[in-house]
Parts: C-alpha cells; structure tokens; sequence
C-alpha cells in the first residue's frame, strides 16, 4: 500500500489550508474495479465543510460505496487510551481462550485474488510546497518545470523562499513519482491531494 504519513508537515502548511479553507487529514483509500484494488494512505485537503473534516482526536469514519447501498458511513473512536485498552483487552482474552481450549487463530484466507494497482486509480488537485534552496539545487523554473510535465500549473506563490504550487487534475500516482524523481528530502517537500467532494 502507497502510503505517506504526516511527518513532512509543518506549520506553514497548516495555515495555508487553513487560508484556502481546507483542513489536513490523514486518509486511506481503496478501490474496487472489477478485482483491480487500488490502495493509497495519505494527507490530503478536505474543505472545513466536507464531514470527514470535523473527525478529531480518537474518532475515526469509515465510508464504504457500494452499487445498491450508495455511500455508508460508520464514525467512532478507533485509538485513544480507552479504545485501544479495549482491543488490547480483548485480543488477549480471545487468545487465552483459544489455548485453554486447545484451538488455535488462524488468519482469515482471501477466497479469490485481487490485481494490485498501486495509487493510480486517484485523481485530484495538489498543494505543493517546496524550498526554493533545495540539497538537489532545483531553480524555481526547474521546480515549475518538474510539475508541468505531469500536472497543469493553477497557480505559484513564492514567499520567503518557499515556493507552494496549485495544480490542476492529475493522477496520484503520476505526481508521486515525479516527486519521488527529485530526490528531495523530507523537510524540502510536502504534498497534498485536494479532495473537493
């Protein structure tokens, strides 16, 4: 599973998303199209109205799309000290139950197999930010140039030595490599994908 955490973000971004009226949020994502499974685990923009924005602290929401079912969503606590001393609690005693009675857990097996094909089914517009004095050197012009030749340019601010960049649609898998190729650090870049639905 492509994934990418929080770590890369700072304080700057948070403002900017705050300025634009987006909040950051780590999200995971698959998709199911006819047995091909699209998977990625990563920040994104989500607009302070969107109902995943208000989800803090221990919450988390899972929604699933279905054909017949439309959208479903389950919202509840999934870590905290509470939640997670549960299911501590409760593995544990599945497993001395399991011994006393002579048995033993088996993982669940797949019953048919699925394509992996990695983040490519994700599409959306991205924040970029990217210092303009980088370990690899990359003029401003080479940094805007990068970014066009997978995603048309929305718009460039460059503040301080900073350089945040809006693009247009492009695929997540395609901008992942692209920023991936220039080999930057991790305190040079950061990225987001902007979900707008």
């Amino acid at each position: 599973v492509k994934t990418r955490g929080l770590e890369n973000i700072r304080a700057i971004d948070i403002s900017e998303a705050n300025r634009m009226g987006y909040r950051l949020k780590h999200l995971a994502q698959a998709k199911n199209d006819n047995g091909t499974v699209s998977l990625t685990v990563e920040p994104v923009l989500l607009k302070k109205d969107h109902p995943f924005s208000s989800v803090k602290n221990e919450f988390n929401v899972v929604s699933i799309t279905g054909d017949v079912v439309d959208e479903l969503r389950f919202y509840g606590k999934g870590a905290g000290k509470d939640a997670t001393a549960n299911a501590v609690v409760n593995d544990v005693m599945d497993i001395v139950e399991a011994v006393q009675e002579g048995r033993y857990l088996e993982p669940p097996a797949l019953d048919k197999e699925i394509e992996l094909n990695e983040n490519k089914a994700f599409d959306g517009e991205y924040y970029i930010r990217i210092l303009e004095n980088n370990s690899k050197n990359l003029s401003l012009q080479e940094i805007l140039d990068n970014v066009e030749s997978v995603a048309p340019i929305k718009s460039v601010n460059n503040t301080d030595g900073i350089v945040y960049v809006f693009t247009r649609k492009v695929n997540a898998y395609k901008l992942d490599k692209m920023i991936a190729d220039l080999g930057l650090g991790p305190d040079e870049v950061f990225y987001a994908r902007i979900i707008s639905d």
